[in-house]
């Protein structure tokens, strides 16, 4: 004669085993973290006490918005210039200065034509550029008519 079982089998899931898994892993995570972010090379900064600051702008060109160039107050050509620079930097070679060229074009000057004389300096072997602009104290009043009125919203008390 057969035995029939009472138990009835077992539809539950056992998650005893996942979890042990699942601390295991975030243990194993948790000690090799920061190793894994510590990477990098040891460098060692040189201090210094006081930072040389520029007062004074160098050698300066204005660029206008007819496109006329002045370097440190004198008219040149975009051929002239380049030897310009490249009399810039031999001077300053001679005496182991470096060049610092301030840019001060116009607002209406392209950016192609600013890069390309910038690309001119480079080439020319300065290594220091800087584009001076002025500092806005506001918005500029073609900016602010563009610029649509925002609708009052409701308030915290309503």
């Amino acid at each position: 004669m057969r035995r029939r079982s009472l138990e009835q089998p077992v539809s539950d899931i056992n998650i005893t085993p996942l979890t042990d898994v699942m601390m295991v892993l975030l243990v194993i995570f948790m000690i090799s973290s920061p190793i894994l972010l510590a990477k990098g090379m040891e460098i060692h900064l040189p201090q210094v006490d006081d930072p040389p600051m520029l007062i004074e702008e160098d050698h300066v060109l204005y660029i206008t918005d007819t496109g006329d160039l002045l370097l440190d107050g004198q008219s040149y050509t975009s051929d002239r210039l380049t030897e310009a620079f490249t009399a810039m930097v031999e001077e300053a070679d001679e005496s182991g200065e470096t060049v610092n060229l301030f840019l001060r074009a116009d607002e209406s000057v392209s950016y192609g034509a600013i890069t390309a004389i910038m690309a001119e300096a480079t080439d020319a072997g300065i290594e220091r550029i800087s584009l001076v602009q002025d500092v806005l104290t506001g918005v500029p009043a073609e900016i602010e008519e563009n610029i649509a009125p925002s609708e009052p919203g409701p308030g915290p008390d309503q």
